[in-house]
Formats: C-alpha cells, structure tokens, sequence
C-alpha cells in the first residue's frame, strides 16, 4: 500500500515548486505513471522533467524489457529518466536499461549490494562496477559536473 493520496500528493508538489525544488516522479507500478501523467496534464508539474522507474520492490513492479519499454513510451519527450533495480544480483538488467535510454543508472547498498556474483564491500564497489560493465558494452560516464547538470 502506497500512501500517497492525490491531495498530499498535489500538497508537496505545490510546496515543492513553491521553494524552487523539481519532484522527481518515482515509478513503483503502472498506476502510478498514469498518476504522474495527469498531474502533468494538469499543469502541476512542468516539462521537462524526471521519473524514475522502480523494479523488483517487493510487491512492486517486476523488472521485464517489456514493461520497461511500456513505462519508456508513457514518459513525454525531453524528460530524462532512470532504472532503478532493487534486489538486483548482476547488472544484466542494468544494461537493458541503458540500452533503453535511461539516463541515469543507480547502484549502491540500499538497492542491493551483490553484483555478477559477488558482495560488494562498499558503494564505491558497485559503482565502479557498474561503470567498468557499462563502459565495456561502449557506454560513456557522465563527468560529475555533467552528472549534476543532469540531475539537476
């Protein structure tokens, strides 16, 4: 059960935009892009603007190429958007997303800490993995300064 009902929903969006801050839309099932649509189509939230999609939370989402793809076509032109694969254990599916488009890819602890058949000892593991995996299949990292200016 997700508690966000649409008055607090609409509540921290206006206090948000209020003080300048852009909500991210976090995607944990199917409904709740159509929320994120509607509340666009209202004029709540501006263009562009960010989603992220949420796999594989329990009794969330499960992550499937196609589901993503699905999501992918929902999300409106210029907004830029991340994969984020809870649980995950490699980062096969991490590449199906950047193949994708997402333009952001996160790993770190509070998603999972195994990856391709190891445990990490830290953040700093998993990143690096991720970037050695993702620049082997010909993917570019982000510098931090172009890292802020996309998340930004």
């Amino acid at each position: 059960v997700y508690q966000n009902s649409l008055p607090d929903v609409r509540f921290w969006i206006e206090t948000m935009t209020k003080y300048g801050v852009k909500p991210s839309l976090e995607i944990f099932d199917t409904g709740h892009m159509e929320t994120a649509l509607s509340l666009i189509n209202e004029g709540l939230i501006t263009l562009p603007c960010n989603f992220s999609l949420i796999f594989d939370v329990k009794w969330g989402m499960p992550f499937h190429p196609a589901l993503l793809e699905y999501l992918k076509s929902r999300i409106p032109e210029k907004c830029r958007w991340a994969a984020l694969l809870i649980n995950s254990t490699d980062f096969l599916n991490h590449l199906v997303a950047a193949h994708a488009g997402a333009s952001v890819l996160r790993v770190g602890f509070e998603d999972s800490f195994v990856y391709n058949g190891k445990t990490a000892l830290n953040n700093a593991e998993l990143v690096k993995a991720l970037r050695a995996e993702l620049e082997q299949n010909g993917f570019s990292i982000a510098t931090v300064k172009e890292a802020r200016a996309i998340l930004l």
